[in-house]
């Protein structure tokens, strides 16, 4: 078994394994910027609070026929919604309405708490639905790295459990029974991270490259 802690840093760090890493973000950057002129855009729309609690609302010609809320990755520990908004452009073409979202980084936070943050904004457009103009019972989640474990955390929550749960900062989801939502946080990352060990609910992680 190995357990060399540089190996497995080495693992999580793709800047390094990719030379010509910067021209990705570039022509992301770039692309980004064209999705925000060019497509129907509402920025920086507060979900929670916290000043990273804030999503970008893309929104299709015509009414929308489903929301995706997108994820965006980082190792947990950087980039910006403002990154993938070039991801948004297919989907609204499409028809489809297109939430990218933000929140706090490590490490600042827990993973636990970027997963409750994702929990969060999940709720907050299946509670505003109406307002933002997308369908309540076709709204899908997608995320791109970190930001894919964050959308199999928000898979894995155990969403009714949230008011029998009775934590100090739940949340409501609004529905027509006014359903109650969230993780129960150590047995969603149990479930999903049990057998991991490189990744739990304390992690921070602070070295290695960014995905």
């Amino acid at each position: 078994m190995i357990t060399d802690g540089e190996y497995y840093e080495s693992l999580y760090n793709n800047r390094a394994a990719v030379p010509d890493f910067q021209s990705f973000f570039d022509r992301w950057a770039a692309r980004s910027a064209q999705a925000r002129r060019e497509l129907d855009v509402e920025l920086d729309v507060p979900y929670g609070d916290h000043r990273m609690e804030t999503m970008d609302i893309f929104r299709p010609r015509g009414e929308a026929r489903a929301l995706l809320m997108f994820i965006h990755g980082g190792y947990w520990r950087s980039l910006d919604k403002k990154d993938h908004s070039f991801v948004a452009a297919p989907f609204v073409n499409a028809g489809a309405a297109v939430a990218a979202i933000n929140y706090s980084l490590c490490p600042t936070v827990k993973i636990e708490d970027i997963v409750l943050q994702c929990l969060k904004a999940g709720a907050w457009l299946y509670r505003n639905a109406g307002e933002v103009g997308t369908p309540r019972n076709r709204i899908f989640v997608a995320g791109h790295s970190a930001g894919g474990h964050l959308t199999a955390m928000c898979m894995a929550a155990q969403w009714p459990r949230w008011r029998r749960l009775q934590m100090a900062d739940d949340v409501i989801w609004n529905g027509g029974d006014e359903a109650a939502l969230g993780p129960q946080c150590e047995r969603v990352h149990a479930f999903y991270l049990g057998n991991a060990g490189a990744v739990g609910p304390q992690s921070r992680p602070q070295h290695g490259g960014t995905r």
